[in-house]
């Protein structure tokens, strides 16, 4: 008897395991479907990803509901869902994202030095040299370009500019509530083509974690959080950000549950979710239904994932069953894993693989060794 959460998103998997963690069944409406998300979690079949979700979950009865990536900037697809009476609570943020500049004021009103953005139609002054054109509604860093800001250009619709920083990219999860604001811990960011094997040149590739932060970063952090709430934003947010010569600088907020939230879950053993909801919705988590809140874990735990993309036309050869985790708290060997068969297109994410260790560079070499083994299961399709 546990209460019943429907995760929509582009992909469920990993929130749908954090949702066993927090004491939920998890009921999933993604685009993918994977294997392993079928044996912990009901699948709603979606025909049209991401319109026909509302329409496809109309009939699906639960406790309360959770939105993934590529549903943040679907405003009007969310409040459809939010409407429908047999769904619960939502627990995420219901607000709009964030425009770019009001990120960065808000940042600056933290205490960070903001990054300079320039909206659609704007000129980016020559004396920035290259800048970052960016799509507003997009995720996972696709399309995002590095341009010269000589001759001086003018943004294109639906983009904006942001100066572009050279640093250590990486990710801050916050817990916001009314009154205040949570830092719950960083990653660091896999981001590229270059090292990281993604499609795209700042596609995102995967997190490990957890790292430190200066306490300076982590105050200015909460105090951001704490800024954001103040603009309806509430539950778990992830808080990406660059460690460069003007030191760590906020450069997207993602109102919702994101991918890093299960390495540091896993990492401190840490139900995230199930905080999340004992502040904003104690009232789901009767004691009857809850399973274990934490679980024992070295302090020196680091995890880490990186998701394989692929590289060509292929086909995904079967995973041995061993392959998936034994228990919620596991860190798995490999997950995401498409139907055996599955043609995957170049360019398209194929699996995840994970890796345990003591250090963060350690889990790097991990998951470089392990990405080399399973993606010998992507057999190359004419």
């Amino acid at each position: 008897m546990r209460p019943s959460l429907l995760i929509v998103g582009c992909s469920t998997r990993a929130a749908a395991w954090s949702a066993l963690r927090a004491g939920f069944q998890p009921i999933c409406a993604d685009q993918f479907g994977d294997a392993d998300l079928r044996a912990v979690a009901q699948v709603i079949p979606v025909r049209q990803f991401p319109h026909s979700v509302p329409d496809d979950v109309a009939a699906v009865c639960t406790d309360a509901w959770l939105f993934t990536g590529g549903l943040e900037h679907q405003v009007d697809l969310r409040r459809e869902i939010g409407k429908q009476t047999n769904k619960g609570p939502c627990l995420g943020s219901r607000a709009a994202p964030l425009s770019p500049q009001a990120v960065q004021a808000i940042a600056q009103a933290a205490g960070f030095r903001p990054l300079q953005v320039w909206g659609a139609g704007e000129s980016v002054p020559p004396d920035v040299g290259t800048y970052l054109s960016k799509p507003i509604r997009s995720g996972g860093g696709q399309g995002i370009r590095v341009r010269s800001a000589t001759p001086q250009p003018c943004i294109s619709e639906g983009c904006y500019g942001q100066e572009y920083v050279t640093g250590d990219d990486g990710s801050a999860i916050l817990l916001l509530t009314k009154q205040r604001c949570e830092v719950l811990g960083a990653t660091v960011q896999l981001i590229g083509t270059q090292h990281w094997g993604a499609a795209e040149p700042f596609g995102y590739a995967g997190s490990i974690g957890p790292i430190s932060l200066p306490n300076q970063d982590r105050d200015r952090l909460r105090r951001f959080g704490e800024l954001l709430a103040e603009q309806d934003l509430r539950g778990l947010i992830g808080v990406d950000f660059v460690t460069g010569r003007h030191g760590l600088q906020p450069v997207e907020v993602n109102p919702r549950y994101t991918a890093s939230c299960e390495i540091l879950e896993l990492a401190q053993g840490r139900s995230f979710l199930r905080e999340a909801v004992q502040k904003l919705h104690p009232e789901l988590l009767p004691g009857k239904y809850c399973g274990p809140a934490t679980r024992r874990v070295s302090p020196s735990t680091v995890v880490g994932k990186r998701v394989l993309y692929a590289h060509q036309r292929c086909r995904w050869a079967e995973m041995p069953p061993r392959y998936l985790p034994r228990s919620v708290w596991d860190t798995p060997l490999v997950a995401d894993l498409p139907a055996t068969g599955t043609i995957c297109e170049s360019g398209q994410p194929v699996c995840t693989v994970f890796a345990s260790g003591r250090t963060p560079g350690e889990v790097a070499e991990k998951l470089r060794r392990r990405a080399e083994r399973v993606g010998r299961r992507c057999l190359p399709v004419g």
